[in-house]
Parts: C-alpha cells; sequence; structure tokens
C-alpha cells in the first residue's frame, strides 16, 4: 500500500463520525444529512457528501467543507428551516426558533 493512501485513511479514519454526535446536533444532522444539494453544474449531491461532521457541543451542529462554494449551496437547501453561520473554521447549524 503507498505511503499516500495510508495517510488518506489514516485521516479519514481521524475525521470525527456521525455517530459521535449527541443532543441537538445529532438531531439537525439526521434531518439535514439526506438532502440534495446543488454545486455548480454538478449533479445533485447529498449534504453528507460534501459537509464533514464535527463533535464540538451537543446543542448546534458545526459542519467543515473543502469546498468553499458549498456553504450557499447548504444555504439554500436548509435556509428556510435553521440558521447557518460562520464561525472561524466552522459552519455552524442549529434550528431556527
Amino acid at each position: 500500500m503507498s505511503s499516500k493512501k495510508q495517510a488518506t485513511e489514516m485521516k479519514q479514519d481521524q475525521q470525527p463520525q456521525a455517530k459521535d454526535l449527541t443532543g441537538n446536533a445529532l438531531k439537525i444532522w439526521t434531518k439535514i444529512k439526506d438532502l440534495d444539494i446543488h454545486l455548480f453544474s454538478l449533479p445533485p449531491s447529498k449534504v453528507e457528501e460534501k459537509f464533514f461532521v464535527q463533535n464540538i457541543e451537543p446543542t448546534k451542529l458545526y459542519l467543515r467543507t473543502a469546498i468553499p462554494a458549498a456553504l450557499p449551496a447548504l444555504e439554500a437547501a436548509i435556509g428556510p428551516k435553521f440558521d447557518i453561520e460562520m464561525q472561524q473554521q466552522f459552519i455552524v447549524v442549529s434550528e431556527k426558533v
């Protein structure tokens, strides 16, 4: 196995997983992970394909993405029901009240 492939696998293993989420973070992720988002002229993708969960705290959902243009697509997909904001390197999602 090449060292590049090993590094990629290690990096993926170190990513927080949705199973690590609790509370509101888990509820929000369950509601949005299967929604379609539309990026550029690419076919629709699922939220879970473009965003990585971060287990920071259970009251809000913290996400990261490698695609900066995915943020407007996420806002279009979930904006009516959720508040979305950037905080440092995280995208923070919370339910609207």
